[in-house]
């Protein structure tokens, strides 16, 4: 056997070591004051580390290994978290944690801790009260100053995956070559999101049992050549998909992201404050979103290349509110426009412009229904006044330029348009 393998990088290294005994794990549950736990997400967080310690150790006895988990949890306030889900962290409230509990490291922290808690061993985990992609620092990842885990939003699964991390257990669905000869192990809680099963060769890793099955010794000789170099690379390739955080000029995305571009699900914070979360394509506003302004306005709709388009509704600062359709971002189509007042358009929108034809029920009780231009009647209509007068004919930029126009009682007057004064004339009917 080849200790110099990828997939002894965490064996016996590190500070957890075998996953047997006493085992503490230090749970770091951080909040910055605007990234808060609510009360019933720390009950659930609290039961989840329970049952997970529940089956590990019941796994373990399984094969006659002595094991016992105890999780302290340790509420932590730091200055900022906002970087906590981003590619490109310097874990500044790692520091900020530990200097909370009053070390100068996590290697002096599980010092100290070990002989206060009586453990053998002390596993750190911080834990965020958002979503975002768990991940370790550990020996079996190459990392050996420091080792630790950290969730978002943890459940069963990713406690006990990212925990066998730490006491040396490799991933076995990158690069694509070690996915493929990991399928001799059979089911993994390695490689597969939906299998808590812990495979012979992580039991081995783990310090679960006494030597490599012939499934194990399979998976070593057809991963032999990969070196860690290439696990890497692989890892990093894979965070660029799935779920991360990436920064830009002008703000930071979090979510779903496919060849380290967003892609799916996902929230976008401008600098200036604009925040939307939704669907994206191709690093682009796609599919349902809502766009919150730090103006004022929100919108709730359909998105697609960066821009409002289809149905959907945008709410305005001043009480205004449109439903309809909007095209490249502007209102286009039809659509309903109500007015600070109570004044209301329905009809078809054009360049975010009221026309060319539609329906206006003014507050007063006036009633506009025909053609429109530039927000405005222009072209055939009638506009029936709440003062019970009606005219029915031409208009040109709001004004009724030629027509009828019928008074309460039914007496009725011609409007004609002078053409050349652009002027009306007034000829009452007999």
């Amino acid at each position: 056997m080849d200790k110099k393998h990828i997939a002894f990088m965490g064996y016996n290294e590190g500070i957890c070591t075998f996953l047997k005994g006493d085992i503490a794990i230090a749970a770091f549950m951080m909040d910055d004051g605007r990234r808060l736990w609510k009360p019933g997400d720390i009950l659930k967080t609290e039961k989840i580390f329970r049952d997970s310690a529940d089956y590990l150790e019941k796994e373990a006895g399984k094969r006659g290994i002595d094991l016992h988990i105890d999780t302290k949890f340790i509420s932590v306030k730091v200055a900022s978290l906002q970087s906590a889900a981003s590619a490109d962290d310097k874990r500044e409230w790692k520091d900020s944690a530990m200097n909370f509990v009053g070390a100068e490291s996590i290697n002096e922290f599980v010092s100290k801790k070990k002989d206060e808690w009586k453990a053998s061993q002390v596993a750190v985990i911080f834990l965020f009260p958002f979503e975002g992609r768990p991940y370790s620092m550990a020996a079996s990842v190459g990392t050996l100053k420091e080792e630790y885990a950290v969730l978002y939003r943890a459940d069963i699964h990713s406690v006990c995956h990212e925990l066998l991390h730490l006491f040396g257990a490799m991933d076995f669905y990158f690069p694509e070559s070690v996915k493929n000869a990991a399928m001799c192990l059979g089911s993994s809680i390695m490689r597969e999101a939906d299998s808590m099963v812990i495979d012979p060769l992580t039991e081995y890793i783990i310090g679960w049992r006494a030597g490599i099955t012939r499934e194990g010794e399979e998976f070593l000789k057809a991963t032999c050549r990969i070196s860690q170099e290439q696990i890497f690379k692989a890892r990093r390739d894979e965070m660029k998909n799935g779920y991360g955080s990436k920064k830009y000029p002008d703000g930071t995305y979090t979510g779903s992201l496919k060849n380290g571009i967003p892609f799916g699900s996902g929230v976008f914070r401008h600098k200036k404050g604009d925040v939307y979360d939704g669907e994206w394509r191709d690093g682009k506003y796609d599919g349902f979103g809502i766009y919150r302004s730090q103006k004022g306005f929100v919108y709730k709709g359909g998105m697609k290349n960066g821009r409002f388009h289809g149905r959907g509704e945008l709410l305005y600062s001043n009480g205004c509110r449109y439903i309809g359709e909007f095209q490249n971002g502007v209102k286009s189509g039809a659509g309903r426009m109500e007015y600070e007042g109570g004044t209301v358009y329905e009809g078809q929108m054009t360049d975010d412009k009221c026309g060319p034809t539609g329906k206006c029920m003014y507050a007063n009780g006036t009633v506009y229904i025909g053609g429109w231009k530039d927000s405005r009647p222009q072209g055939s209509g009638v506009m029936e006044y709440e003062n019970g007068v009606r005219d029915d004919g031409e208009w040109e930029s709001g004004v009724f330029v030629s027509g009828i126009r019928t008074y309460p009682g039914g007496r009725e007057e011609i409007i004609e348009k002078e053409l050349s004064a652009g002027r009306r004339k007034k000829v009452q009917r007999a």
